[in-house]
C-alpha cells in the first residue's frame, strides 16, 4: 500500500511506507535519466521564441500540465505543477479525499528543481549539440522534472511521520523557529549514505551495455532462452566506472540524488515550520 492509498483509507503512513515510496521513485528516476541521456542537450529548446514568448520546452510544460490539471493530478499532495497554478484549469473530475494527515501548507520547490536540472544535471547527462529529436527531448525533460518534484514533495509525509514519532524533539525546535536544528534532527547520514551507494550502483549497472554477458547462462545448447535460470550461479559481471561505453553517466546519477536528498530535507523543514501544535491530533 502506498502513501496516498493509506491516507485515503484513513490510515497513517509510516516511515517504512515513505521509504518504500522513495525507493520505488529511485527506479523511475534512473529509468527516466537513461531515456533522456539518449538525446543530445538540444539547448535551443529552452530559449525564448524570437517574439519573446515561451520556449518550446515551456510551451510543452504548459500544454501537458493543463491536461493534467483538468484530470486532477495537482490535487494530489505529492504533485506540484511547474506552471503557475493560476493559469491552470479547474479539474473536471470529483476530488479525492486525502484525509487530514498533512496539514494545510503552501510549499513550492519547482524553481529549485529547474535550476538543479538545467544547470547541473543536464550537462552531465546529455551530450552537447543538437540531434533534432525535439519532441522526445522535451517529453523526457518533463518526465524527469515531475519525478524530481514528486520525490521532494514526499518529504512532507516523511516530516509529518517523524513529527508524530518524536514530538518531544521536534516541537521545541518548531516553536523556536530553529530551522538549522530541524535540519540536523532530520539528517540521518547513515541512511543517506545507503541511498547514495544504492543509487550509484544502480546507475553503474543500468547504464552498462551487457551484450553477451548472460548468453551462456540463460540459453541452452540450441541458443534458446532457458526460462529456469539458476540464480544461485554467479554471473560475475565486471563493472568499470570509467567505462566510456555506457548509456548513463553514473556521476549524473550521483549529482541527482545528492541534490534531491538536500531538496527533500528542505521541503521537510519548510513543512514543519508551518505546523502548529494546536493542529496536532492525539494519535492512537
Amino acid at each position: 500500500m502506498d502513501i496516498l492509498t493509506e491516507v485515503e483509507h484513513g490510515h497513517h503512513p509510516t516511515l517504512e511506507t515513505t521509504r518504500s515510496v522513495l525507493q520505488r521513485l529511485e527506479e523511475d528516476i534512473i529509468d527516466a535519466l537513461m531515456f533522456r541521456a539518449q538525446f543530445k542537450r538540444n539547448l535551443n529548446l529552452y530559449e525564448p521564441s524570437p517574439e519573446g514568448g515561451l520556449s518550446l520546452f515551456d510551451r510543452f510544460m504548459v500544454d501537458q500540465e493543463t491536461m493534467h490539471a483538468k484530470y486532477g493530478r495537482f490535487r494530489s499532495p505529492d504533485y506540484e505543477p511547474f506552471t503557475d497554478p493560476t493559469n491552470l484549469p479547474e479539474p473536471i473530475i470529483p476530488p479525492q479525499d486525502y484525509g487530514d494527515f498533512l496539514k494545510p501548507h503552501k510549499l513550492t520547490i519547482t524553481n529549485d528543481i529547474k535550476s538543479l536540472y538545467f544547470e547541473y544535471i543536464l550537462p552531465q547527462l546529455a551530450a552537447p549539440g543538437s540531434d533534432q529529436n525535439f519532441g522526445e527531448t522535451v517529453h523526457a525533460d518533463a518526465v524527469l522534472l515531475a519525478l524530481f518534484s514528486r520525490r521532494c514533495m514526499t518529504g512532507k509525509f516523511v516530516a509529518e511521520v517523524k513529527l508524530r514519532m518524536q514530538p518531544d524533539e521536534f516541537w521545541p525546535l518548531i516553536e523556536a523557529g530553529d530551522e538549522d536544528g530541524l535540519m540536523e534532527l532530520l539528517t540521518k547520514k547513515d541512511v543517506e549514505k545507503k541511498v547514495m551507494v544504492r543509487t550509484f550502483g544502480k546507475g553503474l549497472v543500468r547504464g552498462k551495455v551487457l551484450n553477451g554477458v548472460f548468453d551462456s547462462k540463460v540459453t541452452d545448447e540450441n541458443g534458446h532462452c532457458r526460462w529456469a535460470v539458476d540464480l544461485t550461479e554467479p554471473f560475475n559481471i565486471q563493472i568499470d566506472p570509467r567505462d566510456d561505453h555506457r548509456m548513463l553517466n553514473p556521476e549524473a546519477v550521483e549529482t541527482v540524488f545528492t541534490n534531491l536528498i538536500t531538496l527533500t530535507k528542505k521541503v521537510e523543514v519548510e513543512y514543519l515550520m508551518t505546523r502548529d501544535r494546536s493542529d496536532m491530533k492525539v494519535t492512537e
